[in-house]
């Protein structure tokens, strides 16, 4: 993958694009069907998430009209080097999360790429990020500070244990949150151990609780 290109995800290919002048950003979903309405064109929307829980809540506010720019690491999201791979060797996995999604690859340490990103905070309308609590403080985007800086920001942050308080550290994977929650507990049969359920329902569940967030929000 090129420094800073953009890839947008669409639900027939992938398509490589050069990267779009910042200042110019328009706030609409570029792989929307211009003539229908949709409840949140207009909105524009950066996206620091990974694997399932974030990309959840992103694609949902995406295929409700806001445009979501999705921002990877150099080598790209984990996930799109996590199988099955469809025809051209993209990642379906990948693919789902992220459907009508524009994603550049920065690295966040880097100065230039540091300024970029912050032009985008500027004029966007949400911030949606599912990192460890403290990471995104340790990048120079932190809640308090984004926020402060942009008042009309929304800015979401997805966790296991809360941005705050003595679990707030601790890594929350679907697993570890449905066998802290009792979930585990309730599945599988009455006299065995106990069983993960069947698809990361937490992490699923999480991100179509941030989705209403940002939506009540916008609101």
């Amino acid at each position: 993958m090129k420094n800073n290109t953009i890839i947008s995800i669409q639900k027939e290919s992938v398509l490589m694009m050069t990267e779009p002048k910042y200042d110019e950003l328009e706030e609409n979903n570029p792989h929307l069907d211009k003539d229908k309405p949709y409840p949140l064109s207009g909105l524009l929307v950066v996206d620091f998430t990974h694997v399932l829980s974030g990309p959840t809540c992103t694609r949902m506010l995406a295929d409700a009209g806001a445009r979501v720019i999705h921002i990877e690491r150099k080598t790209g999201d984990d996930t799109r080097h996590m199988g099955p791979y469809i025809e051209d060797g993209s990642s379906e996995y990948f693919r789902i999360c992220n459907a009508g999604k524009e994603s550049i690859a920065l690295d966040l340490k880097d100065p230039k790429d540091h300024a970029l990103v912050e032009k985008m905070i500027a004029k966007a309308d949400v911030v949606v990020e599912n990192f460890r609590p403290g990471l995104m403080k340790r990048l120079g985007f932190g809640t308090d500070e984004m926020v402060k800086k942009y008042p009309k920001l929304i800015f979401a942050s997805i966790s296991g244990f809360g941005q705050y308080g003595p679990w707030s550290k601790q890594a929350a994977y679907d697993t570890i949150v449905q066998a802290v929650s009792g979930l585990m507990d309730a599945t599988g049969t009455p006299d065995g151990k106990p069983t993960r359920v069947g698809t990361s329902v937490s992490d699923v569940v999480a991100g179509i609780m941030g989705y209403s967030a940002d939506c009540t929000r916008c609101s």
